[in-house]
């Protein structure tokens, strides 16, 4: 039916965080700032401090 309209099946790779940088991100962000809880106060705090050593 699609072919018959002229559009094209295109199948995509299976999904995975290895491949997605954006998840490697936001778990290495995720673990700093589990980590700088044990040195703050707030949740907020901790994600501060951490985005400030960020580059």
């Amino acid at each position: 039916m699609l072919e018959a309209d002229g559009a094209q099946v295109v199948y995509l790779p299976l999904y995975s965080p290895e491949f997605n940088h954006i998840e490697k991100g936001s778990a290495w962000l995720k673990s700093r700032i589990r980590k700088q809880l044990h040195h703050s106060h707030t949740l907020r705090d901790a994600t501060e401090a951490v985005l400030k050593t960020v580059s």
